[in-house]
């Protein structure tokens, strides 16, 4: 009879209540090549942009700095002979009325026309009436007068800065001077007015001026007499 035998099986293990140290650690290990690769491709691209930005500064500094260039203005052409402006009859004034209000007119040099020096006229108007010193009844472009009873227009101005010195009012028919009416301006502020009657034989092209005694235009408006 055969004796039997005994096989012994023997297993390690790890008891529960173990303690930590027998527990399996984590090492975390940096990749420095990598890591240095990076940092230098993101420092070259901050080179490259900081490089790129500052020359783009210098071009705008430049551009502020550079001297502005001068206009290069076009030649005026000659006028055309045909737009040459006529030359008006030369007229002239002569002595007032008995009245002492108006002035006929009679040839005389060229007009020399300049710019009023000193003063202003603030105010003017075309009226039929003056109410108080001030315009009523306000005239257009036009001015209908009738063929058998004739119409009052007047010419008003208000001018400043023109104290103890004469005002002219001037009538013009196409050009030609009818009446020069003088006003002498009494205050720094002065209103004051002129008249001309115009009946059908006036029909044409009016422009009434305020004048100063230098002769220089302070205010030109102008109208229309048509008949009805």
């Amino acid at each position: 009879m055969t004796d039997s035998k005994n096989i012994v099986i023997k297993v390690k293990y790890t008891p529960p209540n173990a303690g930590a140290e027998s527990q399996p650690r984590i090492i975390t290990e940096w990749n420095v090549k990598r890591i240095a690769g990076a940092l230098t491709i993101l420092i070259l691209l901050l080179g490259a942009l900081y490089f790129v930005l500052r020359g783009k500064s210098r071009d705008m500094d430049n551009v502020r700095n550079a001297a502005p260039s001068s206009p290069i203005e076009a030649p005026v052409p000659p006028p055309p002979a045909s737009a040459a402006k006529p030359q008006e009859t030369p007229v002239a004034a002569s002595t007032p009325d008995a009245a002492g209000t108006t002035i006929e007119a009679k040839p005389s040099p060229p007009e020399q026309v300049k710019a009023s020096q000193g003063g202003r006229v603030r105010r003017t108007a075309l009226a039929y009436r003056i109410v108080d010193k001030e315009p009523a009844d306000l005239i257009g472009s036009t001015v209908s007068v009738s063929r058998t009873q004739p119409v009052l227009v007047h010419y008003f101005t208000e001018v400043r800065g023109k104290t103890d010195q004469t005002l002219f009012h001037e009538w013009r028919k196409d050009g030609q001077l009818i009446l020069r009416h003088p006003m002498t301006i009494s205050a720094a502020r002065w209103r004051t007015s002129s008249q001309r009657q115009l009946g059908p034989e006036d029909q044409g092209h009016w422009s009434v001026r305020a004048v100063d005694d230098q002769g220089g235009i302070m205010n030109e408006m102008q109208f229309t007499v048509s008949a009805k």
